[in-house]
Order: C-alpha cells, then sequence, then structure tokens
C-alpha cells in the first residue's frame, strides 16, 4: 500500500510541474508580456495604467488550483518604488541577495527550491516554488518567474489515508509532511543507510520506529531538480501482531470445523462417486440406458450430466453412421442403374444409324438420289451432335462441316429462296483452332428462321 501510495503522490507532483511549465511557456510567448517589460514608462501613473491591463497573471490562480501564487519580478526601475502591483515585483537589492535570484538570473533553464515563508501571526510556513527565467528581445534584459505549489492543494489530492508523507527537494529539506510541525526538517533516516543506497520499499527503522515504508525519486519536467518522496506507515508492527494472533486463532477454528466437515462428508461423497462409477462402466460396455440418480449442482453432477451428454452423442453418431451406410448402399444402387441406362443409351444411336443407313439405300434402289442425299447428310449432322453432347471442345474445321451438312439440308426445304456463301479466311489452320461445339449453328439457325422464314422472300445468308 505504501508503493501505491508513493506512485499517488509522484503522479501529483507531475501534474504540479506540468501545470508550472505551462506557466512558463505562456508566459515566453506572451507578446502582450513581452512589450509590457520592454516600454520604458514616464511616469508611475502610466505604468501602473499599463500594468493593470495586463490581467493573465492573477488569471492563472484561477486557471490552476495547484498553484497559490504566482509572482513576475521585474528590473525595479519599471516598477517605481512600489513593492507588488497586480503581480509584478521589482528586483531589488534584497532580491538580489537570494539565493534563488543568484542561481535564477545566469540560468538558462526553470529549478525547484524549498523556502520559508512568513504568514500572518508571524506563522512559518515551508514552500516548493518553480523559478524560471523570462528572457526578453533587448539584450541584458529579463523577468522572473516564480509560481508557489499550494500545500492545501497538495494536501487535498494525497492526504487521505493514515500515511506519514514527507516530500523533500535536492537540499533534502522537507516542505510538505503529515504533519506539518515536521516541515523544514530533514527527512527521516532510514535503517541508518543514506536515501541513494536504501532499497525503494520495504520494511525498516525511520527515526528507530519499526516501519513500512515506500521511496519514490521524481525529476521534475523539463529541470534538473530532484525530489523526494517517502511514505511510512508506523502502525504496521501493531497491525501485524494483532493479525498474527487474529490469523492463528483462526487457522485452529477453521482446520476443527473442516475436519468434521470432511468426516461428515466423506460417507456422501464417496456413494456419488460409486454410482458415477457404475454408470462410466456401463457406458464402456455399449449399455446407454443410464438413470440419472446423482441430484445436485456441484463438479460432480456436471460430471455426470457430461457423461450423459457424451452417450446421447455416441447414440446419434451411430444413428447416423447406420443411415449414412443406408445412404451409400442407395447411391450404389442408382449408380448401377444410371449405368445400365448409359448402356442403353449408347445402343439406341446405333440403332439410329443403322435405320437412317437402312433408308437411305432403299432410297438409292428407288432412284430418288435427292432424298438419298437428304438421309445421308442428317445422319453426319446426328453424328456430329451425338458425338459432342460429352465434349467441351471441337476443331473449327468439324464445325464448318457440320455447318455445310446443316445448310445443305435447309437449301433443300427452301429451294431457291436461300442462298449462302462460307467464307474463310485462307490463313486460319481449321484443324487447330478449338471452339465450343455447336456454337455456330444455332446463329445459323435463327438467321434462317427470322430473317427468311417468315419473309417469303429469299435471301443471301454469308
Amino acid at each position: 500500500m505504501c508503493n501505491s501510495k508513493a506512485a499517488q503522490v509522484k503522479t501529483a507532483l507531475v501534474m504540479l510541474s506540468l501545470h508550472a511549465n505551462q506557466l512558463q511557456d505562456r508566459y515566453t510567448s506572451d507578446e502582450n508580456l513581452t512589450n509590457l517589460l520592454q516600454t520604458n514608462y514616464s511616469s508611475k501613473a502610466k505604468m501602473k495604467a499599463a500594468f493593470s491591463e495586463y490581467k493573465d497573471i492573477k488569471a492563472a490562480l484561477s486557471e490552476y488550483p495547484g498553484i497559490s501564487a504566482v509572482h513576475m519580478y521585474v528590473d525595479k526601475d519599471k516598477m517605481f518604488g512600489l513593492k507588488e502591483f497586480n503581480g509584478f515585483y521589482p528586483i531589488d537589492d534584497k532580491i538580489k541577495q537570494t539565493k534563488w535570484y543568484k542561481y535564477a538570473s545566469k540560468a538558462s533553464d526553470g529549478f525547484w527550491l524549498t523556502e520559508q515563508r512568513t504568514g500572518t501571526g508571524n506563522t512559518k510556513y515551508w514552500e516548493l516554488n518553480y523559478y524560471s527565467r523570462i528572457s526578453l528581445p533587448t539584450k541584458g534584459e529579463y523577468g522572473i518567474l516564480q509560481v508557489t505549489i499550494s500545500n492545501d492543494y497538495l494536501r487535498s489530492l494525497i492526504d487521505r489515508d493514515q500515511y506519514d508523507i514527507y516530500i523533500a527537494s535536492d537540499d533534502n529539506k522537507v516542505f510538505y509532511c503529515s504533519n506539518r510541525y515536521k516541515a523544514g526538517e530533514a527527512l527521516p533516516r532510514i535503517s541508518g543507510v543514506s536515501y541513494d543506497s536504501a532499497p525503494i520499499s520495504g520494511i525498516g527503522n525511520i527515526n528507530d520506529t519499526p516501519s513500512v515504508y515506500a521511496r519514490e525519486n521524481i525529476k521534475m519536467y523539463r529541470t534538473k531538480s530532484l525530489l523526494t518522496i517517502l511514505v511510512v506507515n508506523n502502525a504496521f508492527y501493531r497491525s501485524l501482531k494483532n493479525f498474527v494472533i487474529i490469523t492463528v486463532l483462526l487457522i485452529a477454528i477453521t482446520l476443527i470445523i473442516s475436519f468434521v466437515i470432511v468426516f461428515l462428508y466423506n460417507k456422501y461423497f464417496l456413494s456419488r462417486i460409486r454410482q458415477l462409477r457404475a454408470a462410466m462402466h456401463k457406458a464402456a460396455h455399449n449399455d446407454y440406458e443410464i438413470v440419472n440418480s446423482i441430484k445436485g449442482n456441484d463438479e460432480l453432477s456436471q460430471t455426470f450430466s457430461d457423461l450423459k451428454l457424451m452417450v446421447t452423442t455416441l447414440k446419434e453418431e451411430e444413428m447416423s453412421i447406420y443411415q449414412n451406410k443406408i445412404a451409400a448402399e442407395r447411391l450404389i444402387n442408382e449408380q448401377q442403374q444410371m449405368e445400365m441406362k448409359l448402356l442403353a443409351g449408347q445402343i439406341n444411336p446405333h440403332f439410329l444409324y443403322n435405320t437412317l443407313e437402312m433408308l437411305r439405300m432403299k432410297a438409292l434402289t428407288e432412284g430418288n438420289r435427292s432424298l438419298s442425299k437428304a438421309i445421308q447428310m442428317l445422319g453426319k449432322c446426328m453424328h456430329y451432335v451425338l458425338s459432342n453432347t460429352k465434349s467441351t471442345s471441337t476443331t473449327l474445321k468439324r464445325e464448318i462441316t457440320y455447318l455445310e451438312n446443316y445448310l445443305s439440308i435447309m437449301k433443300m426445304r427452301f429451294g431457291n429462296r436461300l442462298n449462302y456463301s462460307i467464307e474463310i479466311d485462307p490463313n486460319l489452320s481449321l484443324g487447330e483452332i478449338q471452339i465450343l461445339p455447336l456454337l455456330i449453328q444455332p446463329v445459323v439457325e435463327n438467321a434462317i428462321i427470322h430473317g427468311l422464314e417468315e419473309t417469303g422472300e429469299p435471301g443471301l445468308l454469308v
């Protein structure tokens, strides 16, 4: 728990550090402030009028509740002897003797410093201040920003549990402590070792008192300043002693009760195990008639439910295997019937060819050569169609031969009304070009039916 509290304090300090740097960035890029600080005023009245119009310093206090004060220190000549006006303070001889001014006037980056402040009633306060130099375009001129972190705001964020919290700056001086009277003192000793070698967290003597502690070091944002956080729980050993006593008593009582419960439950549980074993034995010997003899809603009853589900699944799979076997036998039977039909289908074309050949010879014998030729061409057409019913391709030469036979038959039908011409590019290799069977004939047939038959007039098909 000390580790989580230390992490919480670290998060709060990081947030406040970001707020201070946001103010520095705002004032550094504020052209109004730059113009205000670079202007040489001829009188105090003009200075006060100009400074009064700048509201951003006091506005920061309402925007950032974690900041208790924002001071902007400027050249004393610009203040006309005023000690303070609208958040602006003069850099007088007393200020120039302070530690923070000597560092800020030379440093290019910001820094954090713990300082004591005297409040109302001569009360001493220790505060954490952020200082940053605000350089001006005019050579040698600058302002110094001072941002003071609110201890009350910090206390409202982190001081809600029974912990002693210490926060110190680089000089190891505490500026914040849960016990306000320890502010300004050095960080407590940890088991007689330095903070550099002390563990991050653990159990040790804090000011000679056994305690649990956690330590966090935090490097403040965009500065070289390092803060140290120490979270201490002094009541740990007292709580631990009471906890151990209560734990031992609870363990003893729990062991006694557990022994009695196990002894009484043993017979009941073993009987249910035997019932489950008997049901599994029946299922292993293909006896799927299992009686639901185990009631309840525990792991054993769920195991018995899984066994019943497995038995049901086995029965369904056996039924599925049996049905698949019947379906396979039915499929074999259908295949045999199809083979018989295909065999019969192979006989029918031969019978048809033989019949057409007999009719052609009869017509030829009787001297009807035109009828004989028509039957011959019909036979060729039928042979081509039947031989390509299962084919996916044929040569262009065979397709044109079939087309010539078809047109010859149509010529006999329409007589002089039908004239046609088949024109072929001589560069084509008709025997090598593959096309779909019966691809051209339907086009020619549509041309004859819709372009010639319905008109009653002669026509030319090219």
